[in-house]
């Protein structure tokens, strides 16, 4: 992937996937330029110790080229659990690495604020139905939260699918490629 040009590899955090932290130790130890990172780790699954550990390693192992993505999760305790731990979760990382770019991945007002003040890369966290008006709101309440910030932050979001071809986790909600083409959805589809 270095040798392409990649700049950046990410690795989600699925429970039916490899583990995200030790999968990204291996690129991270074979390259020189390539940046690693999560996209997202759910703050809501791990523990918070072994995490920041983690982080460590693969920072360390990647020359400081690690980037933590991180996520309050969509599974498990209610959300202001969820989002709490997150918090902490942002806040350990921030001062275990404090030159890492980090990723914070949110939808509603609350994790938007906290982005805004901790993340230097927001993840608008929608799902792929969501419109080009819902993402404004969104954009709408990090920015208001982020205040003289607002300039420093990198927005993100996902291209749900390029092409005409299926992908089956888009068919497994109903979604089509032409749909995301023909509506006006924020994560839309190239054609």
């Amino acid at each position: 992937m270095e040798d392409l040009g990649f700049d950046v590899l990410l690795m989600p955090d699925r429970p039916q996937l490899p583990s995200a932290l030790p999968a990204l130790a291996a690129p991270a130890a074979v390259t020189t330029r390539l940046r690693v990172g999560t996209f997202v780790l759910a703050a809501a699954r791990h523990e918070l110790q072994v995490v920041i550990r983690d982080f460590r390693t693969v920072s360390e192992l990647s020359g400081g080229r690690f980037e933590p993505g991180l996520g309050a999760g969509i599974e498990g305790d209610a959300g202001a659990d969820r989002l709490q731990r997150l918090t902490e979760l942002a806040q350990a990382t921030r001062e275990a690495l404090p030159e890492a770019r980090i990723l914070i991945a949110a939808s509603g007002r609350q994790g938007l604020k906290l982005a805004a003040t901790m993340a230097d890369t927001v993840t608008i966290s929608l799902p792929p139905r969501a419109t080009e008006a819902q993402v404004a709101e969104r954009i709408g309440w990090l920015l208001e939260s982020a205040g003289e910030r607002a300039d420093e932050i990198e927005l993100n979001l996902n291209l749900a699918a390029v092409g005409d071809a299926p992908t089956r986790w888009l068919s497994a909600m109903g979604i089509e490629p032409r749909d995301l083409q023909a509506g006006r959805l924020s994560h839309g589809a190239l054609g």
